[in-house]
């Protein structure tokens, strides 16, 4: 836009020596001209610094103080370069410059195409402080964006590094509790055992009296036992009933639900995942799809569950991932499962979660272990 009014000042100027029919003048105002483009471009393109503006602005105001009649609109150029550069300061000695030239004869014409000049240059510098504003504005919500996204998988590798102290430090204890008193109880019925062996036949009354505490302490590991399996067990009961509550509770349309395989089998993570992943998905259905009829499948294998969700809703061309459908992703990416999402003839969700996963490094050739997920 800049140069354009440039181009434009010099064809108004062009135009105003043409029409002065001073032949002598014009191979002048040809190399001129040719000067004064190249000091522009030189200035647009390489030296646009204030010492070479101020040199730019003297050549002009010389060869408007030669020929003021025929060069005085190049003063234009000298006003779209100060306004751009928001060289307020410097309008005052402009504009002192202009009445001067003007004192004796006041040409209207030339103020008003100054006047043009000026509010085009004030519009051009205004659109350009909306353009950057709007650049940075964007560039600072790109930078947050990329931020909250660092943030959000920091968090997800802090999460899952809790859960692995955490699953630590519980097997720790259990080892512990363990071998502070299982280990060291059985060990001593061991030994006594040995001893009443080796006594049965010469003293049978000591050798039942030792039998007799081998059972009590016996008796007291089994009881610790069941304790530490009770704290570990959780408190409800990882079955169907967890996805059947959840789809009782749900009366926006009829649902047809059906499970394949045991689900008590699945890790409390995985079902964890699924469970929230099954209220995601319901919820959604009831906001956006417009179904009258939904229809929920789990498949537990021994190597993989499948969970496959479909309503006749709407569906969509464009899926638009909200932070309904990104959370469902993260949280089958964080089991290390794959997700399918169809948005035609319906609405569709596939998930596969592994739950084994396979050890080469077993002796005897390959085999299936439990994941830790």
């Amino acid at each position: 836009m800049k140069r354009i009014l440039y181009s434009l000042v010099m064809i108004y100027t062009l135009i105003g020596v043409m029409l002065d029919k001073n032949k002598e003048f014009m191979s002048t105002f040809v190399v001129i001209m040719l000067t004064l483009l190249i000091l522009i471009i030189i200035k647009e393109r390489f030296l646009n610094r204030t010492l070479f503006l101020f040199i730019n602005y003297i050549f002009i105001i010389v060869l408007v103080f030669y020929y003021p009649l025929l060069l005085s609109k190049l003063l234009a150029i000298v006003l779209i370069d100060i306004i751009y550069q928001k060289q307020y300061k410097l309008l005052i000695v402009l504009s002192s410059f202009i009445i001067y030239l003007n004192y004796q004869n006041i040409q209207f014409e030339l103020l008003f195409f100054y006047l043009l000049v000026g509010l085009l240059s004030f519009n051009l510098i205004e659109n350009l402080d909306k353009k950057q504003f709007y650049l940075n504005l964007i560039d600072n919500e790109r930078r947050i964006r990329y931020e909250l996204e660092h943030a959000k998988r920091q968090l997800l590798q802090n999460n899952k590094e809790i859960e692995r102290l955490t699953e630590i430090k519980e097997r720790n204890r259990i080892a512990r509790n363990i071998h502070d008193n299982i280990g060291h109880d059985i060990a001593g019925v061991l030994f006594q055992l040995q001893a009443a062996d080796k006594l049965f036949y010469k003293n049978q009354e000591k050798s039942n009296s030792i039998i007799n505490l081998c059972i009590n302490k016996l008796g007291d590991s089994l009881k610790i036992i069941r304790e530490t399996v009770y704290n570990i067990k959780p408190c409800i009961e990882l079955n169907d009933n967890i996805f059947k509550d959840i789809i009782q509770k749900f009366v926006y349309c009829p649902i047809n639900f059906h499970i394949d395989g045991d689900i008590s089998t699945l890790s409390p993570v995985i079902i964890e995942v699924m469970v929230t992943n099954l209220k995601e998905v319901l919820t959604n259905g009831a906001k956006h799809s417009g179904a009258t009829q939904i229809e929920i499948k789990i498949e537990v294998t021994k190597t993989f569950v499948r969970f496959y969700y479909h309503d006749n809703g709407k569906g969509c061309l464009k899926i638009d991932e909200g932070l309904g459908l990104s959370g469902i992703k993260e949280r089958i990416n964080s089991v290390n499962g794959m997700i399918n999402i169809d948005g035609q003839n319906g609405f569709s969700i596939i998930t596969v979660i592994p739950t084994r996963k396979i050890n080469i490094f077993n002796k005897g050739g390959i085999k299936d272990e439990d994941c830790d997920n």
